[in-house]
C-alpha cells in the first residue's frame, strides 16, 4: 500500500481503530484488508498489532505479529484497553559468575598468593596471581600476611618485621606495598 492509498497515515490510532482491526483480524481478514480498512500502511498496522500483545509476546518477530494476535484476541476476555497499559516485563539480571584467578574473593586472593610466593614464585600461575593482586591493590595486604607468617614462623624482631616483609614482597615480584602503613591491621584478623 502507498502513502496515496494510506490517507490516515501518521494520524493517531483510536479507539476505533483498535476495534475495527481486533475485529477485522477475528474474522480472519488479511493485513492488507485491515490496512485499507484503516486507511494506513501495512506496516503501520503489524507495528500497532504489536503494541496490542500482551507483554512478553510484544518483541516476536514482525511477520508473527499478526497471527499471534489473531490467536490471543480471539480467546474470551482478551481486554486490549488493559493490555495496552502493562509493561513489559523487566529483562532478567543474569550474574555474573567469575572463576579462576578472578573469581577469588580479594581475601581469598592474598592467602593463596602468598602461599604460591612461599611455596613456588615462578611460573605463569604465578605471573597471573601477581597481576591481579597489583590490579586489586592487595600487595600491601600480601605484605602483611607474610608478616604473619613470619611471625609464627620464625618471631623475628618486630621493628624489621615490616622491612623484612616488604624485602620479601620485592624478591618474589609483587613490588612494594605503596601507603602501606605498620598500625595497618591485616584484613584476615
Amino acid at each position: 500500500m502507498t502513502t496515496s492509498t494510506a490517507p490516515r497515515m501518521g494520524l493517531t490510532y483510536t479507539d476505533e481503530d483498535h476495534d475495527t482491526l481486533l475485529g477485522m483480524l477475528r474474522e480472519g481478514a488479511s493485513t492488507g484488508e485491515i490496512a485499507l480498512a484503516l486507511g494506513r500502511t501495512i506496516k503501520s498496522v503489524e507495528q500497532r498489532a504489536r503494541k496490542l500483545l500482551p507483554p512478553g509476546q510484544r518483541h516476536c518477530p514482525l511477520d508473527r505479529v499478526m497471527p499471534t494476535l489473531a490467536k490471543v484476541c480471539a480467546e474470551p476476555g482478551y481486554d486490549w484497553r488493559a493490555t495496552v497499559c502493562l509493561d513489559d516485563p523487566p529483562a532478567p539480571i543474569n550474574k555474573i559468575v567469575r572463576s579462576g584467578i578472578e573469581g577469588l574473593e580479594s581475601p581469598e586472593l592474598v592467602e593463596f598468593a602468598h602461599d604460591l610466593a612461599v611455596c613456588f614464585p615462578q611460573g605463569p600461575m604465578f605471573e597471573s596471581v601477581t597481576a591481579e593482586v597489583r590490579k586489586r591493590g592487595l600487595v600491601g595486604d600480601v605484605v602483611r600476611r607474610h608478616e604473619l607468617h613470619r611471625r609464627l614462623r620464625e618471631e623475628p624482631d618486630p621493628d624489621q618485621a615490616y622491612e623484612i616483609s616488604t624485602a620479601w614482597a620485592d624478591a618474589v615480584g609483587f613490588g612494594r606495598p605503596f601507603g602501606y602503613h605498620r598500625d595497618y591491621e591485616p584484613i584476615w584478623g
